[in-house]
């Protein structure tokens, strides 16, 4: 990214997101990096080409541009503009709108740059950065006001894409950066069966998801980082108390104690889940349920930081037999292989 931003080409625009994942390291005094200290990573992996100022094509999947993302397991995904995917694609651009427009969000390289600097002396001097009114200071912006949740409108397409974000020093998540994204509800199938209106988040087309696989019908689920704190969590358990074999893939490394735990669940509870993991980097997110052409697919793993920290995106693709039997070989392939 900096060598993009250094080439000097006038066609070319890069901003950084900003955090401040700093902590002193109380043996040494050194100022370090701290996942746990950042404020949520820019965990989107999308390529948006529009014509005209009307999206066209949308690229987004599990995989980064990187070497590791060429020695994982990963998907991509291309979607076109035609009347069924337009509210998806322009639900995108709104998104990278709301990320690219708000400089507590992103910043030119050198903004960024000379952030990071005060923040690290901040840091090594016992402070933080926790003080909006010190990051605007240093950002040389008025402070813009927090988006209310307002003008709420539901949406009910085949096709729903969700959104999670939280903006630097907030302590509370949102559901998209866009304003238009932040504002929709979906009619949420509950487990009694009713349908009742809930914010269209990462979470929730998740739900939707397992709650609507009738008894019986089996679930595929492909995770990198899964958490038994996440709702999704406790609607898999769900599901298979209702009959629905649940198979899940796991990454060795970062699954590996949650795998045990599942392990002993058909044997305490004589549930129908069966796990196994991969020495290769699992890095796919999704859920598949074949008999149903129900898939879930984007950048959010079953973590309660995927909700609530990082910028991410799942997409909720219903009736679509095609798809769901792409993911599900997919599956399957990984699977026989372990």
């Amino acid at each position: 990214m900096p060598g993009l931003a250094a080439d000097g080409c006038d066609r070319i625009a890069v901003k950084l997101k900003l955090d401040l994942p700093y902590v002193t390291d109380q043996s040494t005094g050194q100022v370090r990096w701290s996942y746990r200290s950042s404020h949520g990573m820019l965990h989107h992996k999308t390529l948006l080409i529009s014509v005209a100022g009307m999206p066209e094509r949308l690229l987004l999947g599990s995989f980064n541009w990187s070497t590791h993302g060429t020695q994982a397991y990963e998907n991509t995904m291309l979607l076109s503009r035609e009347p069924e995917t337009d509210a998806v694609l322009g639900a995108f651009a709104s998104e990278f709108d709301g990320l690219w427009h708000d400089p507590r969000i992103t910043a030119h390289p050198d903004v960024a740059a000379r952030l990071a600097i005060i923040a690290r002396k901040k840091v090594q001097a016992g402070g933080s950065m926790h003080d909006l009114v010190d990051l605007h200071e240093i950002l040389e912006t008025p402070a813009p006001p927090e988006t209310p949740r307002g003008n709420i409108r539901i949406e009910n397409g085949r096709i729903l894409p969700a959104f999670a974000g939280r903006h630097l020093t907030s302590l509370t998540a949102h559901y998209g950066f866009s304003p238009l994204n932040n504002q929709r509800n979906m009619q949420l199938l509950r487990p009694s069966g009713a349908r009742k209106p809930a914010p269209l988040s990462v979470n929730a087309v998740a739900l939707e998801a397992i709650r609507s696989i009738p008894p019986g019908d089996p679930i595929k689920v492909a995770m990198y980082a899964m958490s038994p704190r996440v709702p999704e969590f406790g609607a898999l358990l769900e599901a298979a108390r209702r009959g629905c074999p649940v198979d899940i893939l796991l990454d060795r490394k970062i699954g590996a104690e949650l795998a045990r735990d599942l392990t002993l669940r058909p044997k305490t509870e004589n549930l129908p889940i069966e796990v196994r993991t991969t020495r290769r980097r699992m890095h796919q997110k999704y859920i598949v349920a074949p008999r149903n052409g129900v898939v879930v697919t984007g950048t959010a793993n079953m973590t309660i930081d995927s909700a609530q920290r990082h910028a991410e995106h799942r997409i909720l693709f219903r009736d679509d037999a095609a798809l769901s039997a792409r993911f599900a070989q997919d599956f399957e392939t990984i699977w026989q292989r372990l």
